[in-house]
């Protein structure tokens, strides 16, 4: 069986990182079996030193697109084999908006912005031995931060990034429309993508200026309760 290495829990979503979710729901909504192996450990074994990772039938496979790449070529691509070319076009281009320009601006809110920042060290390092609490959270903030201002995201002043990241919301709310899914009426590895971007701030147990923000988009919300409803039952 598939085993995933995330993270672990973030209230109603599987993980804190939209890379992890996207691997989950793909999965989920391709049918797959997998079980999920939990817990920050699971960094020192990973190929490439960062989660999610797979193993299956003996290989350690790293890296979002590069697990749904494998998991299409060795199990058939499930959810977008009835896709038209330019179907297929635009699904990659919305991925990569997500996974290369609004990945930063969650980012962003969440490690650089203060209030942001104060809940996310509270949250996310709370069971931390305390010989590292005085230390290890603003060393993984600043690695975070050194990342953000490398992309160019981080170089920009905070209505700026909520501009960047407001396009990119309003592009897939009017992709989205009024469909249940982006391209019809059963979901697609977008489909994955987008909730795994957009519940992370949907859904995530505190309030940034960019998940009020993401709220405010009817459609996507609803997608992203649709989503949950259905392939995460147990945590709607």
């Amino acid at each position: 069986m598939i085993k995933l290495h995330i993270f672990g829990d973030f209230g109603r979503l599987p993980d804190p990182s939209p890379f992890c979710v996207k691997v989950d729901c793909y999965l989920r909504m391709a049918g797959l079996p997998f079980e999920t192996v939990a817990g920050m450990d699971n960094l020192q074994k990973a190929p490439k030193g960062k989660l999610p990772f797979i193993e299956d039938q003996g290989k350690y496979v790293a890296d979002s697109q590069f697990i749904i790449s494998y998991l299409k070529q060795t199990y058939g691509d499930k959810l977008d084999h009835t896709l038209t070319p330019r179907d297929k076009a635009i699904s990659h281009s919305m991925i990569k908006m997500l996974d290369e320009n609004f990945y930063w601006g969650i980012v962003h809110s969440r490690w650089q912005q203060e209030s942001g920042w104060r809940t996310v060290k509270a949250h996310f390092f709370e069971d931390l031995p305390f010989y590292l609490k005085p230390w290890l959270p603003g060393k993984v903030r600043k690695g975070l931060l050194g990342d953000l201002k490398s992309h160019g995201m981080g170089l920009h002043e905070d209505s700026e990034i909520m501009q960047v990241c407001e396009a990119d919301l309003m592009a897939l709310s009017k992709l989205l429309g009024q469909q249940p899914y982006f391209f019809g009426e059963a979901p697609t590895t977008l489909d994955a993508v987008v909730y795994a971007f957009v519940a992370e701030l949907v859904f995530q147990p505190f309030e940034t200026p960019l998940s009020e923000k993401a709220k405010t988009f009817p459609e996507l919300v609803a997608f992203c309760e649709r989503v949950a409803e259905r392939f995460y039952p147990e945590r709607s």
